[in-house]
């Protein structure tokens, strides 16, 4: 693909979440490793350290969201993020609170 694109989209889901989908037109991943790409170390490039999804989807969970990778038709992919409006208080803040208590 010479002329790469990348897409940015946000919506509100009702009644508490908001939704951000980035989607791409490259070449996608293969389907043999969508289901390990958000295990740290993989990568499918030969530089890469695959540690990038792996954390993204670290600090998603830390704020009580959700990411699911896609494959798009015919490439690319499309990456949704779903996050709580309200995020929870993290377990270590609470502990935090109580120990200033």
């Amino acid at each position: 693909v010479t002329n790469r694109l990348i897409k940015i989209h946000t919506r509100r889901d009702p009644p508490a979440h908001v939704v951000i989908e980035v989607s791409d037109n490259g070449p996608g991943i293969s389907p043999e490793l969508l289901p390990s790409i958000f295990v740290p170390f993989t990568t499918t490039k030969a530089e890469g350290m695959g540690l990038g999804l792996s954390i993204v989807r670290s600090i998603v969970e830390s704020h009580g969201g959700q990411i699911v990778a896609t494959p798009r038709q015919p490439r690319g992919m499309m990456f949704q993020i779903r996050l709580p409006i309200e995020a929870p208080v993290p377990y270590e803040l609470q502990l935090l609170a109580n120990v200033a208590r």
